[in-house]
This record gives C-alpha cells, structure tokens and sequence, in this order.
C-alpha cells in the first residue's frame, strides 16, 4: 500500500472535524520567512493542490486562497503551518 501524502493526511483530520452548518466563504492568507531558507518548498505546492482539488477554492493572490469550505480552509492552514508559514483565516461575505 503506498504512503498517504502529507496532504491526505490533513485531510483526513480535518474532514474528522468538519462542522455540519459550514456557510460563506474564507480567505487564507499566508506568509512564509525566508530569512534561513531561499524558497518555499516544491512538496508545499503540490501538497497545496492536492488540497485544493478536494474543494471549491482558488488563488486571489499568490498567498491567499478564497475557499468556499471551512474545512478545506483549516486543512490549507495546516499545511502552511507544517511548513513554517505564518497563518490567518478569516470569514468573509460578499457585498
């Protein structure tokens, strides 16, 4: 059997987690230092779209996520957060 991805795995937890009466939409925005490393890592990329695939989110800019699933959201944030990214997501509603 072959290994889970670090991406199905936080999936999993998440889809655990997942609250029943989820609505509206949330951005995830991140930040990654990179005073001791020169770039984010390949794997955080497509771990990234390994997620995104399992929901409705997309790319407003390129550190920040709008994703229509609250659990989706967490999972992303997740990932960021395993990668050293410092990590906020916040509840919006369209006007």
């Amino acid at each position: 059997m072959p290994r889970k991805s670090l991406a199905e795995i936080i999936l999993t937890e998440e889809i655990g987690e997942r609250e029943e009466k989820e609505g509206g939409y949330y951005l995830v925005i991140y930040d990654f230092k990179l005073t001791s490393r020169r770039s984010i890592p390949d794997k955080f990329y497509k771990n990234l779209s390994r997620i995104m695939e399992k929901g409705r989110c997309r790319f407003i800019q390129k550190s920040v996520i709008l994703c229509s699933e609250l659990f989706i959201a967490r999972a992303i944030a997740k990932l960021a957060r395993h990668y050293g990214a410092d990590v906020k997501i916040f509840r919006v509603f369209p006007v």
